[in-house]
């Protein structure tokens, strides 16, 4: 899926729609793939540029009773609420 780059506040690294099963990276990150089956999430993304922060990535359309597990490039990085995936999650360095 192709990515954008956009340096606003109001817009995370990476965009990902729940319900859809989609995402889009931006500013430099590739989303490669996207799959959510059950209450696990999973996010394959790389980038080729060096970063001096952690990658936020921001999810919509969550379920809202619902917790879900994250897991980037075949790694956990935790377990979220919808609120809290909704506010944005810091991902782990890859």
């Amino acid at each position: 899926m192709a990515g954008v780059e956009i340096e606003e506040d109001y817009l995370p690294d990476v965009m990902v729609d729940v319900s859809a099963g989609r995402a889009v990276g931006v500013n430099g990150i590739n989303a490669m793939d996207c799959s959510v089956t059950g209450d696990n999430i999973e996010l394959k993304v790389n980038t080729p540029f060096g970063w001096s922060r952690r990658p936020v990535a921001a999810f919509r359309r969550v379920p809202a009773t619902r917790r879900y597990r994250v897991v980037l490039n075949g790694q956990s990085a935790g377990v979220y609420t919808s609120a809290e995936l909704e506010s944005g999650v810091a991902l782990p360095a890859w």
